[in-house]
């Protein structure tokens, strides 16, 4: 007799056992459709969207290996998960984006050899201001050491200079060397990141690929591992009420993001450099660490460039921080209210770097921290001989400077009491007048091992040869002395009776060049720092060609190159009676045993 299904199981006979298992999968099946085909609520919609960063390069080849691009973009589109089937779930990682297809036609020969010309031609420029400003830059540390504040940005900055110098070098040498267009070749490649909420709120990056393209700017990714977000609840993608919630999804989730930064959620991610993650009234984009509702660092992009460093809970630059400008200009320093306010060094094309104290973005100028480790000096005339109806000598054999001066505030560590370590004596004045202590001053100084320069006070009375073998008849020059120095300190009144400034500054080219054959030195030229500020401004050959001496009495370092500066004239010293002033080397031992080579009267 047969067997007529008599078996069973869970108490069901194996016939009502397979009805039962068809009808929960279509009950199941069923339900799976409805949840489907339910209108997803606002937060469900929210949960499907997302951004499609995509990143598009344009190389110029050189034998099948990429040298430079000459187009490079980051664009954000806003983006959905989505299933490619409508009545199954089938996302499988995928999603539509609003984003443009590239239309760029293929480039030619003829087209290469143009951007590569012009990439030639831009890197010379480039390279040419950058060495402008490297030069800044080391007459600045060849000044300053380690102990000096700011030397530390200075000298990184620096580095980073040279680096982009010797690579912009490399790139020319090679463009230069291979002018073989047949070459040459271009490519344009793509790559995407989709950024999205995982099921924690944190923000998440994946890699993406392209793979169809849909109708209108829509077109359709899939990440790289096939997943999306768990909880996400996708449809289909021929739904056309998807449109216009993606038109929105990319301020939608930068606001989320934002909202998620001040939370304190997504920290790990935000460093990779997703910016636009906020947008404010200016147009300004921010990215970095949030603490409650203030980003307390990061990054500023606008119009003018990008600022790194703290904030306010304004926006604005607010402590440590640096600003690079798409003019090439740079500054590292402290910020108050997006202004450059204290510590800060600041570079920039045609002009000096920078160092020193800030206020409301104006330089103020650099304050000197006076210790034994500087190289001081004085300069004396025969008012350090003869004060009131006394006369006085001086004993050489115990100078050392005991006083700075009291004319401006001075930042000093330690006892002032510093060596002598140079001494200037006036010689002669215009084609009539001799310091009658000259001869007995040099001739003593020498004698006691100091180190001796003259100079020459400079008359708008007399012409400039005159003046200049005036000076050089009555003058001591010999091997080893110090340069001569021209000492100009006329009013504006004289200069204008003499014939103005143009024909000053003539009579002092004449004057410098006269003594510098005749010596075989390069002589310094001693001025007040208004006269660089009026007058110097029209002669850069002369700032260009001759050291500068520059007498300021004022409480910050002269804001030009310079050999030495004259930081007061009511200094003391032992030795000499009454006020002298007093000098300080522009640099350190190391600089001043080179001027000391190079420099003097050979």
């Amino acid at each position: 007799m047969k067997n007529e299904h008599k078996e069973k199981y869970f108490n069901l006979t194996e016939r009502k056992a397979v009805r039962f298992l068809i009808i929960t999968l279509l009950l199941m099946t069923a339900m799976q459709l409805a949840w489907h085909l339910k209108p997803r609520s606002q937060s469900e919609i929210e949960k499907c969207q997302m951004v499609l960063q995509k990143h598009h390069i344009e190389s110029v080849m050189l034998n099948n290996k990429a040298i430079f691009n000459y187009i490079d973009t980051t664009t954000n589109h806003a983006a959905s998960w989505v299933n490619k089937y409508r009545l199954i779930p089938s996302c499988y990682g995928m999603f539509i984006a609003e984003c443009q297809p590239n239309t760029e036609k293929n480039i030619g020969e003829k087209d290469i050899r143009q951007i590569v010309n012009s990439k030639k031609s831009e890197l010379e420029k480039d390279i040419k201001r950058l060495k402008k400003e490297s030069d800044e830059l080391e007459y600045y540390l060849r000044a300053h050491g380690v102990q000096d504040e700011g030397y530390d940005m200075v000298i990184k900055h620096h580095e980073n200079i040279k680096n982009i110098i010797s690579k912009k070098s490399q790139l020319l040498d090679t463009l230069k060397n291979n002018s073989d267009f047949s070459k040459y070749s271009a490519k344009k490649q793509d790559s995407y990141l989709a950024l999205y909420r995982d099921r924690k709120n944190n923000v998440t990056k994946k890699a993406c690929r392209l793979v169809k393209k849909l109708s209108g700017s829509q077109q359709m990714f899939q990440t790289t591992d096939k997943t999306k977000p768990i909880g996400v609840r996708p449809r289909y993608y021929e739904n056309t009420e998807l449109i216009k919630p993606i038109m929105s999804m990319s301020d939608s989730l930068n606001r989320d993001l934002v909202r998620m930064c001040r939370a304190g959620v997504g920290k790990k991610f935000l460093p990779s450099h997703i910016y636009g993650l906020t947008t404010d009234s200016l147009h300004r984009r921010f990215l970095g660490l949030w603490d409650s509702d203030t980003l307390t660092e990061g990054v500023r992009k606008d119009s003018l460039g990008t600022y790194t460093g703290q904030f306010n809970k304004l926006g604005q630059a607010n402590g440590h921080g640096s600003y690079d400008s798409r003019d090439h200009s740079f500054y590292e320093g402290h910020w108050l209210s997006d202004m450059r306010d204290g510590f800060g060094f600041s570079s920039e094309p045609r002009k000096a770097a920078r160092t020193g104290e800030w206020a409301e973005n104006i330089f103020k100028g650099e304050r000197l921290n006076y210790t034994s480790d500087r190289i001081y000096g004085i300069d004396i005339s025969r008012y350090q001989h003869d004060i009131g109806k006394k006369k006085y000598g001086i004993d050489w054999s115990n100078l050392r400077i005991t006083q700075l001066g009291h004319i401006s505030k001075k930042r000093i560590s330690g006892k002032v009491n510093y060596p002598v370590s140079f001494v200037y004596i006036k010689s002669t004045e215009g084609t009539t007048i001799l310091n009658k202590y000259y001869n007995s001053d040099y001739i003593a100084a020498r004698k006691h091992g100091k180190r001796v320069g003259a100079y020459h006070f400079f008359s708008t009375k007399s012409g400039a040869v005159a003046q200049a073998n005036y000076f050089l008849k009555h003058t001591h020059l010999k091997r080893g002395d110090f340069p001569p120095v021209l000492d100009v300190e006329p009013t504006h009144k004289q200069i204008m009776d003499m014939g103005g400034p143009e024909v000053l500054l003539n009579r002092i080219r004449t004057w410098l060049r006269l003594v510098e054959n005749a010596t075989g030195c390069r002589p310094i030229l001693y001025v007040g720092q208004s006269f660089v500020n009026r007058y110097l401004v029209d002669a850069p050959d002369i700032k260009k060609r001759y050291n500068i001496w520059i007498a300021r009495y004022g409480e910050y370092k002269p804001d030009v190159h310079l050999i030495y500066w004259q930081l007061s004239p009511d200094g003391r010293v032992n030795g000499i009676q009454g006020d002298v002033d007093i000098n300080v080397f522009n640099g350190y031992k190391a600089t001043f045993n080179e001027f000391l080579k190079t420099q003097l009267i050979p």
